[in-house]
């Protein structure tokens, strides 16, 4: 009897803090959400933590990720007759290959500890050619994604010239964005592209789209570039044959890519005193004034001009050196430029004022910077300038050179002068009017319809005022549901005009703008799955959204596609139209 009331109470215990201490669960996956086991360096991926039976949000603590690039990708929050689960979701990055170890995930909650298993994860270099994961499947794919670099070592501050070119054999794919990584400890400018090409990869012909800039690395070490990723579209191979597929074609899959990350090593520079201004490869540095002669307080423009290769919107103003006490110097511009011989340069200009005459010298100017390619600091001087300073007034040049008696004359005749203009003045004290007979002016009253106009000009600017700031309340206040409401009427009338136009263009922003306007969001935020998510939750069937989303498609690769379909635009402008009609039941 004792046993089977100890064992009664054993299996209670077990049925309640069972889930206590294996509900708790940690999965590893790709940004598609499929299954992960092993992983690329500087590739991102899921790290996700569920929760079941617990209404709590706290976040879990993960152990083994203190190295990793992490962050919160949000909390998901599901309930299933009754049973809530939350899930927690992270952001990683490993920039370093090896085999790392991840987790428990820990949680304690109203005084219970929950703990999840660890998980296994193998980091290496991705391989360029590696196939494209989808959501279902992952299978070899005619399109390439590869990041470049033109060198691994750098030092700090020096160039890197980087390029990243999306690959793809078959015209049908259309690429629809590249996905930009974060470069913390890199400064990035001269961003170009895409320039479009052909290139062999392998025995097999590629349509190529390509982006170059340029990186300047902040910081010492061995960092890793990340992963950049690709999003594009492929026509469905597997499509039903249905009405809508009939008349609008097939439906098309959205597909990522990732590409190679690339790890390069980063040294510090020399130790150098005084401090350096720039890290380069510099050719020239020179200096010049205009104009050379000036009077005293007028303003001259120095220029200094430093040309070749390095990073020139960091390259802050230099310092002048050497001012003589007598001239005030004020920073005035500086902008890049290309010098005569086609070598980019910047022009660092100065205002410069002399307030004391005479033949003075501007100091060479020093600039130091370290030179990448003799690895050496190394120091550039511009010439001296001659600069002369004019007295402002010269005709007191030419009082001075006179003696004391002569001036002594010429003070004596101005004295007799100005006794002798007064004499003739004494009787014009109220000087009287010789010219013409002398009338007398009246003053007339104002009139009764100025008073009355002048004493209502206030009201009235006031009425004004209260009628303008009525309709600036009113635009903020109800313009943008005017706008809602009357979005088909304009859209129909700009797709009229589109039409005229024959212009695709057009109509692709048409259809943008008019989802933001009825979405009430700004344009930017409006993408193709913002617009698929919305349609799944109108009444609108599978098949309809499919072929909605085939026609957005197409216009999507009219505007932005490299390759460019010809004889389709009446078509199109006959199926905006009958969506048009249907979008107005469901948005």
């Amino acid at each position: 009897m004792k046993d089977k009331i100890v064992g009664s109470i054993l299996i209670h215990l077990f049925l309640i803090y069972m889930p206590l201490y294996a509900g708790i669960e940690l999965h590893l996956t790709t940004m598609d959400g499929a299954p992960l086991s092993r992983a690329a360096t500087g590739e991102p991926f899921l790290i996700e933590v569920t929760i079941p039976d617990i209404k709590s949000t706290n976040a879990p603590k993960i152990e083994g990720v203190d190295s990793f690039n992490i962050r919160n990708a949000g909390i998901q929050i599901r309930s299933i007759n009754g049973n809530s689960s939350v899930k927690h979701l992270y952001k990683v990055r490993i920039d370093i290959p090896g085999d790392y170890l991840i987790g428990p995930a820990t949680l304690y909650l109203d005084g219970d500890y929950l703990r999840s298993d660890t998980v296994k994860l193998s980091v290496g270099e991705r391989q360029v050619a590696q196939g494209v994961r989808t959501k279902k499947r992952q299978h070899a794919s005619p399109v390439l994604l590869i990041l470049k670099l033109d060198k691994k070592e750098a030092f700090i501050g020096e160039k890197i010239k980087v390029s990243v070119q999306f690959l793809y054999s078959d015209n049908i794919i259309s690429l629809e964005r590249i996905i930009e990584p974060e470069f913390n400890d890199f400064a990035i400018t001269s961003k170009t592209g895409p320039v479009t090409g052909v290139r062999t990869f392998d025995g097999t012909e590629y349509n190529v789209l390509e982006w170059c800039f340029e990186l300047y690395p902040k910081c010492s070490g061995d960092i890793t570039i990340p992963a950049y990723c690709a999003d594009f579209f492929v026509p469905s191979r597997r499509d039903k044959f249905t009405a809508f597929s009939f008349f609008f074609g097939q439906r098309s899959i959205r597909k990522s890519i990732y590409s190679n990350a690339v790890r390069i090593s980063i040294f510090p520079l020399p130790e150098h005193d005084p401090p350096i201004s720039a890290i380069g490869a510099f050719n020239t540095f020179s200096a010049k004034i205009d104009p050379s002669v000036a009077k005293e307080g007028e303003g001259m423009v120095l220029s200094l001009i430093l040309s070749g290769e390095g990073n020139f919107d960091s390259i802050n103003i230099p310092e002048l050196q050497g001012i003589p006490p007598v001239f005030k110097c004020y920073d005035s511009k500086n902008y890049c430029m290309d010098t005569s011989d086609g070598n980019p340069a910047k022009c660092f200009e100065y205002i410069v004022q002399g307030f004391e005459s005479g033949n003075w010298e501007i100091p060479a100017q020093k600039f130091a910077y370290f030179d990448i390619k003799s690895k050496s600091y190394k120091t550039l001087k511009t010439v001296p300038l001659c600069i002369t300073i004019m007295p402002q007034n010269t005709s007191h040049l030419k009082s001075s050179n006179l003696t004391k008696p002569d001036q002594q004359n010429q003070q004596n005749d101005k004295h007799v002068q100005k006794n002798k203009d007064n004499l003739e003045d004494n009787d014009n004290l109220r000087p009287l009017n010789k010219d013409g007979a002398w009338y007398r002016r009246d003053n007339y009253p104002m009139s009764w319809y100025w008073f009355f106009l002048l004493l209502i000009l206030p009201f009235l600017c006031l009425f004004i005022y209260s009628i303008k700031h009525a309709m600036a309340y009113f635009n903020i206040r109800y313009a943008s549901s005017l706008r809602r409401k009357r979005a088909f009427i304009i859209v129909g009338k700009q797709l009229k005009v589109a039409l005229a136009a024959n212009d695709i263009v057009q109509l692709y922003h048409l259809f943008v703008n008019l989802f933001a306007v009825r979405l009430q969001l700004p344009a930017t935020s409006i993408s193709q799955a913002y617009i698929e998510q919305k349609l799944s939750e109108t009444s609108w069937s599978e098949d309809q959204i499919t072929a909605f989303s085939h026609f957005f498609s197409t216009l999507t690769e009219l505007v932005y596609g490299v390759q460019k379909q010809r004889g389709v635009e009446k078509e199109l402008f006959e199926q905006a139209r009958r969506w048009l009609n249907r979008l107005k039941k469901v948005i």
